[in-house]
């Protein structure tokens, strides 16, 4: 496994560590800043690329990718680590893997932070979150599945799904990570109509050319992505 370590210089000795399990597309990298920062206070940072991202290893088999076979990853990069008590942090499907690693193996954790997705004791699958969708935003007869659309399209368009992503791998990456609109709040997201248009990129069936927005990612970081992206 391929990890980031970011060992605090300005404290006589770092403090207890934090593993930061990222979300797809997203390499250990998306820490940076965050983890300069903490390690400038003292702090040691662990940023793992996950079984199948960047650096990591890529099993050909789908059944490496469970929950279990990632969470066993987990634990074997904080045994190497020392195993010391450790602060985890999660962000998205990073958030699934902390909170399920803390919730079986509660010795390894002093403390966890999951971003944007909370902890769900039944896993963080559409059978659980379509019960969660706020109906006067998403009519169930508009919209069953919510703002989860994009999740159901790729659990059965899954071939579909990955080429149109494919098609241009550096527009795709760009198109996802843009900065937020306020307006778009209390509104339908395009994630809602993944399946109406045939794919999230619709009759094209690939993105369309987007520039990189510099405010979350720096030229060099986003390529990097790409290039990881093309070579995972």
């Amino acid at each position: 496994m391929r990890y980031a370590d970011c060992l605090g210089d300005f404290a006589p000795a770092p403090q207890a560590g934090a593993p930061w399990p990222a979300r797809w597309p997203e390499l250990s990298l998306i820490w940076r800043a965050q983890m300069e920062a903490l390690a400038s206070d003292g702090w040691r940072c662990i940023a793992p690329d996950m079984r199948g991202y960047g650096g990591s290893s890529d099993p050909a088999a789908v059944d490496a990718f469970t929950n279990e076979q990632v969470n066993r990853d987990m634990v074997e990069l904080h045994d190497h680590l020392g195993g010391e008590p450790a602060i985890w942090v999660g962000h998205d499907w990073g958030s699934v893997v902390a909170a399920s690693l803390v919730a079986h193996e509660p010795a390894r954790s002093r403390g966890l932070v999951l971003i944007s997705v909370p902890y769900f004791p039944d896993a963080n699958a559409l059978p659980t979150l379509v019960p969660l969708i706020d109906r006067t935003i998403y009519p169930a007869d508009d919209y069953p599945d919510g703002q989860w659309d994009y999740y159901r399209y790729y659990t059965t368009h899954f071939e579909a799904a990955v080429s149109d992503l494919n098609a241009d791998r550096a527009a795709s990456l760009a198109l996802i990570y843009r900065s937020g609109d306020p307006a778009s709040i209390g509104k339908p997201s395009a994630n809602a109509l993944v399946t109406h248009k045939g794919g999230r990129f619709g009759e094209a069936h690939r993105a369309p050319p987007t520039t990189p927005d510099p405010a979350l990612w720096p030229a060099a970081d986003f390529n990097a992505l790409v290039i990881a992206r093309r070579s995972g």
